[in-house]
């Protein structure tokens, strides 16, 4: 990652708490599009960094695409989806790998960490 880059001192705070994690220790990805695995992930691990409360838990074997799930983000994937901020897509997928809708999201509360989660009103992209 570029050391000049508007997005390094951000992102190497969030690595540095345990926010965010590289592909590996050698790799990262700040300019890649977001998944909605990686979303669930990092909003999971900074509400726990906040020591907000991760303990609400959904059921994802519900999703006919459960097993599509990357193993890092099966901790925190249920969090969401127990909150109503990941909701089945057509054919009852979750679509752990697919881009979240960004126009979609509007803020939340959990815990002292302030987040977002989909907004119902708009419609899925």
């Amino acid at each position: 990652m570029p050391r000049d880059a508007y997005y390094s001192a951000p992102i190497a705070w969030a690595a540095w708490n345990g926010v965010v994690n590289g592909y590996s220790p050698t790799s990262f990805g700040p300019e890649d599009p977001i998944t909605r695995e990686q979303m669930a992930a990092i909003l999971y691990r900074y509400v726990d960094y906040k020591q907000g409360d991760v303990s609400k838990r959904g059921n994802l074997t519900k999703f006919v695409d459960a097993g599509t799930i990357s193993g890092y983000a099966w901790e925190p994937c249920p969090g969401p989806t127990a909150r109503g901020c990941s909701r089945a897509r057509e054919g009852g997928r979750l679509a752990p790998a697919a881009r979240p809708p960004g126009q979609r999201w509007r803020p939340f509360s959990t815990g002292s960490a302030k987040l977002s989660c989909p907004d119902p009103s708009v419609p899925a992209g």
